[in-house]
C-alpha cells in the first residue's frame, strides 16, 4: 500500500459540537456528526456522510467528484432551494439544512446526492430541482373591484432587480417596488 492509498482513505470525524473541519489535498470521506458544521473537502474526490440528527451544515468542495451521502434519508424526505450560487438541501422530517456553497458557480460543491433508498441525484438533477416551481394546489377566483391579497415570499413567484413595473397580462401589472399586482 502506497502513500496515496493511505490519504485516499482519510476519514475526518467531527464532534457533536460545532466544529470546522478541514480536509486535505486528496480524496476525503468526512463526516461533521452533531452541531452545526463547517466541512471543507478542498481538492479530490471527496465523500460527505450525512444522517438525520446531524444538525446544519455547510459544505465547502470546489474540485473533483463529490458525493454526499445521506445514510438515512431517503429522496421524497428532502427540498432543495437556490440562493444566489448555493443550494439550501432541507431535510423536511427535522427542519435540518445542508448549504452547499457555490453549487452554481464553476466547479459546485457537490456533484452526486446518494440517498438512502437508492436514489441519485447528479448536478444536473440538483439544478433541476431548484428550478421546478411550486404547484398550486387550487384554482382562485378573483371579483372585480375587490381587494385580494396573495402573500408569497418575493422571490417565490417573481424575481426583478429593477424598480419596474413587470407586465403580467394586459391589464394585470406587478409592482416590484410595492410587491402589489394593480389593474391598469
Amino acid at each position: 500500500m502506497g502513500a496515496q492509498d493511505i490519504s485516499d482513505n482519510t476519514f475526518y470525524i467531527g464532534t457533536d459540537g460545532d466544529d470546522d473541519i478541514q480536509g486535505s489535498l486528496s480524496n476525503d470521506k468526512i463526516i461533521g456528526h452533531k452541531g452545526d458544521d463547517i466541512l471543507n473537502g478542498r481538492f479530490g474526490n471527496d465523500k460527505y456522510y450525512y444522517q438525520k440528527g446531524d444538525g446544519n451544515d455547510i459544505i465547502n468542495d470546489y474540485s473533483g467528484d463529490d458525493y454526499l451521502i445521506l445514510t438515512d434519508i431517503n429522496a421524497d424526505e428532502v427540498s432543495i432551494v437556490k440562493s444566489g450560487y448555493n443550494a439550501i438541501l432541507t431535510i423536511t422530517p427535522t427542519g435540518e439544512t445542508i448549504t452547499f456553497n457555490d453549487q452554481f458557480f464553476t466547479g459546485g460543491s457537490i456533484d452526486v446526492i446518494e440517498f438512502s433508498d437508492g436514489t441519485q441525484w447528479s448536478a444536473q438533477d440538483i439544478l433541476n430541482a431548484v428550478n421546478d416551481a411550486p404547484i398550486v394546489s387550487a384554482n382562485v377566483s378573483l371579483t372585480t373591484n375587490e381587494a385580494q391579497r396573495f402573500p408569497h415570499p418575493p422571490s417565490t413567484i417573481w424575481a426583478n432587480a429593477s424598480e419596474l413595473m413587470v407586465m403580467l397580462n394586459f391589464w394585470l401589472i406587478f409592482s416590484v417596488v410595492g410587491r402589489k399586482l394593480k389593474s391598469d
